[in-house]
């Protein structure tokens, strides 16, 4: 049996990730022997190294990975496969894990003869692989049978799921490089990502200062709401289409914390999610592999905010085209909190627009500082795009706050400074987002 690399095009990965999803790699295999009817069919280890850090989510004991082996693009279970309207092709097999044991003796499979069904998915006859991660910078597939198509058929293996560090490889496009082997059958390197210098640019308009006394004061919660424009703005600028992506295929601005099936082999979904089935049972994964903890979440640092002074943030900003639509988010310390939604305490007017609002919450002392997290709920991965933050400074009726210039520091979040963190997604920062 020869395997060669089915070669699609290489995703673009942002350059501050950690948990970039690289490019699923396929390989077809073509010739050998089938294993006869009856009889064992051998099993293989299968590694994948990377030129970089392997990220995927470690999901059980004996450092086993969400990382996953697909064995002839196998299908879910008919009715439950996302988008609905797809059709599966009669033929295709059923989605089946194999639940990974530690002595490789993973799920025996025996052979039909030709080649023909030996993966597809009835009892006996699993598709579905789980990997482990023995070191940085590879996963391997422990023990798992493989069984030569013959001469007219044809084994199709996909290894999805792979997640990597992407940040400092460089001032320019670099490609990342993984390698997988197949004692005996294959030993090849592939193109699994491109990486840019930077995804993400950040601008305030117009310069950050606090002034004294031309500031009108705001009063979100009155009746009829204030009526103060927003002071500047904080721009988010994508360097490439789909830097921004929600959490899943379900997430919608009506229900943002939903998710659904992610379940079609090869379907690129633009989500932070990959390959994902809840229907699936992985006796040795928790959680069930593929799912993202949030989607693309953004921060602004406020500092040096004089005494006296209130920020207020919009709690649902959209982008103009109303394609880009965030939620502003209550993180946590660490910016990696669930999905919890910041409620609004009323309205104020930016671009003509009343913006539903919260107050951002200053730490105490003579200059206050504080942190907002918005998280994407809607994005729009075919096109580069920007999305402004209106902020609205205040002051209490017959006060006189401080002069001051503040600072915005604006970034990805979370940020894994440590490089020891495990929510997915999560970023590095290069330290550039200081206005």
């Amino acid at each position: 049996m020869t395997c060669t690399t089915i070669v699609a095009v290489p995703p673009v990965l942002r350059a501050e990730g950690l948990t970039e999803l690289i490019g699923d790699i396929v390989l077809k295999c073509k010739g050998g022997v089938p294993t006869p009817a009856g009889q064992a069919v051998p099993r293989v280890n299968i590694t994948l190294a990377l030129d970089s850090n392997v990220s995927s989510r470690i999901v059980g004991t004996n450092n086993l990975s969400d990382a996953l082996l697909l064995i002839d693009e196998p299908y879910p279970a008919p009715g439950t496969q996302n988008p609905p309207t797809f059709q599966i092709p009669p033929d295709a097999g059923t989605q089946l894990v194999c639940p990974w044991t530690q002595n490789s003796l993973n799920c025996p499979i025996v052979g039909t003869g030709n080649g023909i069904g030996t993966y597809n998915g009835s009892s006996g006859r699993p598709n579905v692989f789980q990997a482990r991660q023995p070191v940085t910078n590879f996963v391997q597939w422990d023990g798992v049978p493989i069984d030569p198509p013959g001469t007219e058929g044809v084994r199709i293996m996909r290894l999805t799921n792979v997640r990597s560090f992407t940040f400092g490889n460089g001032a320019d496009i670099v490609p990342l490089i993984a390698r997988v082997q197949i004692p005996g059958w294959a030993d090849t390197t592939t193109k699994v990502g491109l990486v840019p210098p930077s995804s993400l640019s950040f601008t305030t308009a117009p310069g950050l200062t606090f002034p004294r006394c031309s500031i009108t004061p705001v009063s979100p919660s009155a009746n009829p709401p204030g009526s103060a424009a927003s002071n500047f703005i904080v721009r988010f600028s994508e360097e490439f289409p789909n830097a921004f992506k929600p959490r899943n295929a379900g997430t919608t601005i009506g229900n943002p914390a939903a998710t659904a099936a992610q379940n079609l082999p090869g379907l690129s979904y633009e989500t932070e999610t990959g390959f994902y089935n809840p229907s699936l049972t992985f006796p040795n994964a928790a959680p069930v592999p593929g799912l993202a903890d949030f989607g693309t979440r953004l921060a602004s640092y406020f500092t040096n905010i004089p005494n006296g002074m209130q920020i207020f943030l919009p709690t649902n900003p959209a982008s103009a085209d109303g394609k880009i639509s965030l939620r502003l988010v209550d993180a946590g310390s660490t910016d990696a909190n669930p999905y919890t939604p910041i409620p609004s305490i009323g309205f104020l007017s930016a671009n003509g627009q009343s913006q539903a609002v919260a107050q951002l919450p200053i730490s105490p002392g003579l200059t206050g500082s504080g942190l907002a997290v918005w998280e994407m709920v809607s994005a729009d991965p075919l096109q580069q795009s920007n999305i402004d933050i209106p902020v609205f400074v205040a002051f209490a009726p017959n006060t006189v706050p401080a002069t001051g210039t503040g600072v915005v520091y604006s970034s990805y979040a979370p940020i894994d400074a440590g490089l020891t963190g495990t929510a997915i997604p999560r970023f590095f920062d290069f330290g550039t987002g200081g206005y």
